[in-house]
């Protein structure tokens, strides 16, 4: 009995010496914890100061670079003269017209209307080649809203058949380009269009519009990928994409017989920012 109360009392004296260290051990960690308390704290409201700079600079920034987006209408297709279309001979006879007709969400009553108010009221700046400014870009014009484009075209043989439509001169773009916008009628095929566009390297670049299978008119728009190249950042060179014209890619098995396709109201969103905010007496490096 009394080994057994001996170690009773060891088990004992043990357990206190144990609960006295680890309860030490807790004191000790309690103000490393406050310092940590303190150290996130401090990082919250550094996180909460770095948002609101953030958030201010975004605001800030947003509107300006809203107030630099510009619908700008490239034509309306009102003259057919400054188009023409073409295709292998190997494979048919392509005729491009002006033809009466207009999409009616783009329909005017009681004449004609001005485009480009917008830019009218608020002119971006447009730089020269010898680096002056001028602002009547772009230049806005009256769009009677009565003609369209026309393209007809008769297929000599059923294959991989392919035709364009290009303006006779390229539309020069100054600025990043974010969309074009187009419309065109259809004729319930699956032909696919193309937009033809070049970047500041010079190389033509194809960008799918999508598939001509409906009727009537539609308004086909696409966005401008990153991976054309519309800028480099190192010069102080013209940004922005060169128009060249449509390409339309035919369906094997429907290229055949006659084809018939309108263009009206080709519009691009562009983002002129840097162009308006750009230094007046910084070169330009284009010589």
């Amino acid at each position: 009995m009394k080994k057994i109360k001996g170690l009773t009392a060891i088990v004992l004296a043990l357990v206190i010496i144990t609960g006295g260290i680890l309860f030490a051990q807790d004191d000790k960690t309690e103000p490393s914890s406050d310092k940590a308390d303190k150290t996130e704290s401090s990082s919250n409201k550094e996180g909460d100061r770095t948002s609101f700079i953030l958030d201010d600079e975004a605001k800030v920034i947003g509107k300006d670079v809203s107030d630099s987006l510009y619908r700008i209408t490239l034509d309306t297709f009102e003259n057919a003269g400054e188009w023409y279309a073409t295709m292998p001979n190997d494979q048919g006879i392509i005729v491009a017209r002006r033809q009466k007709g207009v999409p009616k969400p783009l329909q005017i009553k009681g004449g004609s209307k001005s485009i480009n108010e917008k830019v009218k009221k608020n002119p971006p700046k447009y730089r020269n080649v010898d680096g002056t400014y001028r602002k009547d870009y772009p230049v806005p014009y009256k769009d009677e809203r009565k003609y369209v484009l026309g393209v007809r075209v008769d297929f000599q043989r059923r294959g991989n058949n392919w035709f364009a439509v290009y303006p006779y001169r390229p539309i020069h773009i100054e600025g990043i380009v974010k969309t074009f916008e187009v419309w065109v009628a259809g004729r319930q095929k699956n032909h696919e269009l193309l937009l033809l566009v070049q970047d500041i390297y010079g190389e033509d670049k194809l960008i799918s519009m999508g598939k001509l299978n409906f009727l009537g008119w539609k308004r086909l728009f696409v966005n401008i990928p990153d991976q054309i190249v519309q800028y480099d950042y190192k010069f102080t060179t013209r940004r922005g994409l060169v128009f060249k014209g449509f390409v339309v890619q035919c369906n094997s098995l429907e290229s055949w017989g006659k084809y018939y396709i309108y263009f009206d109201n080709l519009v691009a969103e562009v983002s002129r920012f840097w162009e308006e905010y750009q230094d007046e007496n910084d070169p330009s490096d284009i010589w």
